[in-house]
């Protein structure tokens, strides 16, 4: 999650958005490493650069924060991941965090989305002379396991979303991006204990009795 410099850009890498495979084709271009887990409010000179950096829908990227867990440290339950991990593990920070300069976002020039990684590349790579037309992304998670028609990331992914505690934590923890970065969610019902919340770039949500 390192801030990558150039003479006349800055990139931000906000974990668990893309930002692997963004890296890779940006230190092709003449750019150094400015910190390992660096944040845009840690730097100081930003005269000239144009600054970009991108988000995801709190919810998928959770899910991915965990099951990159689970595949480095093995099986946890999701409930103790949260309540082990959440007040040291930077990786839990917000993205508005890692985005904000002086308490504020109006120093970043692009954010882009995770959700619409391919149209916002080409919007910043015309800003930038560089060709960020097609980027693979590297950690997509698409192991196979004994889950029939599902990868093991899809499996961990649903249990995140019809967990009412993660749900929970993810809306109150991220409140600021959802908010920040329009990840709006939309409640709707369906019959006595039916609940689902819609969320762009999160398939429906359900929780039952929530």
């Amino acid at each position: 999650m390192a801030l990558l410099l150039s003479n006349h850009w800055l990139y931000v890498h906000v974990p668990k958005t893309a930002g692997t495979s963004i890296s890779n084709v940006l230190e092709t271009h003449n750019c150094e490493h400015l910190a390992t887990h660096g944040k845009l409010n840690s730097q100081r000179n930003l005269l000239g650069k144009y600054v970009f950096g991108f988000v995801r829908n709190p919810f998928t990227r959770f899910a991915s924060l965990y099951y990159s867990h689970i595949r480095e440290n093995g099986k946890i339950p999701i409930e103790e991941f949260i309540d082990t991990h959440e007040k040291w593990d930077y990786f839990f920070d917000t993205q508005t965090d890692w985005l904000e300069y002086n308490g504020k976002l109006d120093r970043i020039d692009y954010i882009g989305k995770y959700e619409t990684l391919q149209e916002d590349l080409k919007q910043i790579g015309s800003k930038i002379d560089i060709d960020l037309k097609s980027i693979p992304l590297l950690n997509q998670n698409g192991i196979r396991n004994t889950f029939p028609q599902m990868d093991m990331y899809d499996y961990y992914k649903n249990r995140c979303y019809t967990n009412p505690k993660v749900v929970q934590f993810v809306r109150n923890k991220y409140r600021k991006d959802f908010k920040n970065f329009d990840y709006g969610l939309v409640l709707w019902r369906q019959g006595n204990n039916r609940t689902f919340w819609y969320a762009w770039g999160v398939n429906r949500i359900y929780i039952q009795n929530y």
